[in-house]
């Protein structure tokens, strides 16, 4: 074997690195250090493929005219593979669509390279795109307030903690407007970036295609599974099942358990608003001897929140209480889970125990500082104990965190209303009818109109409140300017 900057494989070595494709995914773990010794081959035989290639291209660009010197396209698909096993997913889509942008290569009958290209696919779609769908067990997040004021997490107790007295309250007032206004300046010219779907079409299209030619594929449950989580997103929920009872049904080996593809069955049911059906499938889960740990938290979280927001599942105080002892055996299972805390807080605020709801979500934020959700809950008991500038500062961080968050917008919309600044409580009401897009600064500083359409498809409170504030701004006066 030619040696490229030193670098040598043996033929050892290179029958070791034969076998190593996009099938071992998610079974050869690279990055265990049990697996040392392989991934430090892996790390040099992208090395050497890496030398090779830009030799190769520097001899190509030397010699323009010679048509002896060729680069194998199979070389960047194998290149692909390799850093897919390290985990390094930007560079293996690099290299795989290197591959599958050479004309000559018949790359849609390559089943290792679909599914290869699938995964990283996946991959940014899943922690990039869908955050609030796929972390493993995916949660219906429900808004935390709503305009009307008859969200659960609007509760009525005592004061978390009073605000610093101000003997001047009109000065104190003006303080807190204007830094309201410095605050939404500083969010206006955040820059803001949409996800978009293209991700998971196009991991659903190189399955699909990856199944089409390979019915039996090696992994074809790998594949029947994901694509399954895909469709349950899509609220595709048919396909869904099909796809993930396809999966459970396989006897090939697989890096989820029966038990983690019954949970996603069981939340296939819960989405679809079949409760009492994904009910007895998550404590069915329960009693199995064989339940993980972590599992067994998922699936308590699933039940308490459903309890707390399912009416078919009994009277309120009766589910509540219940819901409430779900989420603690959640966070006995997994203390470190911030998602239980948060909704746990959400419990307690519905039941009136404000304090209680507050440590939840400091407990949360301590385990996972970057959820919106949370944020936005402790905005609103702030804000119901009348210290704005905490609320404040609450929303800010959670439309930073998630910037098309509906619930923190209302919320903020609200709260700069409470302070005479219509404008700016326009502008937080229309980012919040656009879902995962945010308002233009165009839109707010022309035309101040929201389409008939957006209106339409809204909360009907939260519709009529910005056609109140487009009316009042367009009939206010003009400021007039005085020269001192």
């Amino acid at each position: 074997m030619e040696e490229y900057g030193e670098i040598n494989l043996t033929n050892q070595e290179l029958q070791m690195l034969s076998d190593l494709d996009s099938r071992m995914y998610g079974f050869l773990k690279l990055n265990d250090p049990k697996e040392e010794k392989k991934k430090t081959l892996v790390l040099k035989a992208i090395k050497y493929l890496e030398r090779m290639l830009m030799q190769m291209q520097k001899e190509k660009t030397e010699d323009e005219s010679s048509k002896a010197i060729s680069i194998d396209s199979k070389t960047y698909c194998k290149l692909g593979h390799f850093h897919l096993l390290l985990e390094n997913y930007s560079k293996a889509m690099s290299a795989y669509h290197k591959y599958y942008n050479d004309a000559e290569t018949n790359h849609w009958k390559d089943a290792n390279f679909l599914y290869g290209l699938g995964l990283v696919y996946f991959h940014f779609n899943s922690y990039q795109c869908c955050y609030n769908y796929y972390i493993g067990t995916v949660l219906l997040v429900f808004p935390v307030s709503s305009p009307t004021g008859d969200d659960d997490a609007r509760a009525r107790a005592q004061p978390i903690g009073a605000v610093t007295p101000m003997t001047d309250r009109r000065s104190y007032r003006r303080e807190v407007v204007f830094f309201f206004s410095c605050i939404f300046i500083f969010l206006q010219i955040i820059n803001i970036t949409l996800s978009s779907p293209l991700h998971r079409a196009q991991s659903i299209q190189f399955f699909q295609k990856l199944l089409y030619i390979d019915p039996n594929y090696q992994r074809a449950n790998e594949v029947h599974l994901r694509l399954g989580l895909m469709y349950k997103v899509f609220n595709e929920w048919e396909t869904a099942l099909k796809h993930l009872k396809h999966a459970y049904s396989d006897v090939s080996l697989s890096t989820f358990s029966k038990l983690e593809i019954s949970f996603h069955i069981a939340h296939l049911y819960e989405v679809q608003g079949k409760y009492k059906l994904a009910k007895d499938h998550y404590e069915q889960l329960l009693n199995d001897s064989k339940i993980t740990v972590h599992l067994r938290a998922d699936i308590c979280r699933q039940l308490g929140w459903m309890y707390h927001s399912c009416e078919c599942l009994g009277d309120k105080n009766h589910r509540e209480t219940v819901a409430i002892q779900y989420l603690q055996k959640s966070i006995e299972a997994d203390n470190k889970s911030g998602q239980s805390l948060y909704l746990l807080g959400r419990c307690y605020a519905s039941v009136g125990k404000v304090h209680d709801a507050f440590i939840a979500y400091r407990n949360s934020v301590e385990k996972s500082e970057g959820n919106a959700d949370t944020w936005c809950s402790i905005g609103v008991l702030y804000q119901q104990q009348n210290q704005p500038m905490d609320a404040l500062q609450a929303y800010i961080c959670a439309v930073q965190l998630d910037k098309g968050h509906s619930a923190a917008w209302t919320n903020l919309g609200i709260l700069y209303e409470s302070c005479n600044q219509p404008k700016d409580a326009l502008a937080c009401y229309v980012n919040a009818t656009k879902g995962n897009a945010v308002v233009s600064e165009t839109l707010i500083k022309t035309t101040l109109n929201v389409p008939a359409s957006a209106i339409s498809n809204m909360n009907p409170n939260l519709g009529q409140r910005i056609k109140f504030l487009q009316t009042h701004l367009c009939n206010a006066p003009m400021p007039s300017i005085t020269s001192k």
